[in-house]
């Protein structure tokens, strides 16, 4: 995607919507474990894993967030 030749905003909003995928699926990662923590008694472990995927989560809503803009930029590009 940075290689490509486009518009800068039409790249930002490709990087930002790469860095979405990674985003869900480290939140579906941890979501798996969080369960198996659970299913094993680990609740400290559980805790901590929740903690840290709501940490992608909220990662996940400050990418949407500027994507509301970069998107816009780069179809009026």
């Amino acid at each position: 995607m940075i290689q490509e030749d486009v518009l800068p905003a039409a790249k930002d909003a490709g990087l930002i919507a790469a860095a979405q995928r990674v985003e869900h699926y480290e939140i579906a990662g941890y979501g798996t474990v969080v369960r198996y923590a659970e299913v094993l008694g680990l609740q400290e472990h559980a805790t901590l894993l929740r903690t840290t995927e709501q940490e992608e989560r909220d990662t996940e809503l400050a990418l949407t967030s500027a994507s509301n803009t970069i998107d816009q930029d780069a179809a009026r590009a």
